[in-house]
């Protein structure tokens, strides 16, 4: 997930501050959620990147 906080620093003029926050999804009592990604949307993220690694070890655990 991204978040990018805006700060006005002039007329037109703003400065940017990009935030990336890694989600997985956690296992809650007898549901154990299951990942799908498309090819592409793999190549997509690794061509502009993505943290495979930071995903799966330190994503931030949720439930849906």
């Amino acid at each position: 997930m991204g978040i990018c906080l805006f700060t006005k620093k002039g007329e037109k003029q703003f400065e940017a501050r990009p935030y990336n926050i890694y989600l997985f999804p956690r296992e809650y009592g007898y549901y154990s959620p299951q990942i799908a990604i498309d090819v592409s949307a793999a190549e997509f993220n690794t061509q502009h990147g993505m943290n495979w690694n930071k995903w799966f070890a330190e994503g931030k655990f949720f439930f849906y």
